[in-house]
């Protein structure tokens, strides 16, 4: 077993897979676990609220909820537009 006591960071979708991991990587590894969901827009404060006590119950030791939606459509949402608007497949609604 390794002497780092750094905590580890884990993306947590808050389902199934993430979910197992957060109780396991403390068990298995003796560190704590730190969980951390990127929001691109998807996510209200309904799901975030949700999101962070499941964290907490499943034993992480904090949960951040990074706000990435600017950066998200700065960096590929736009790209997408302007992409199909040059290609002319822009989408009416009729």
């Amino acid at each position: 077993m390794s002497t780092d006591q750094s905590p580890i960071i884990l993306a947590f979708s808050g389902g199934l897979d993430t979910s197992f991991c957060v109780p396991w990587l403390k068990e298995n590894t003796g560190r704590d676990v730190i969980t951390a969901t990127i929001d691109t827009g998807g996510i209200d404060q309904q799901a975030a609220t949700a999101l962070q006590q499941r964290s907490i119950a499943l034993g992480a030791i904090e949960h951040i909820l990074l706000d990435c939606r600017q950066a998200f459509f700065d960096n590929v949402i736009r790209f997408l537009i302007a992409g199909n608007v040059r290609r002319g497949q822009l989408t009416r609604c009729a």
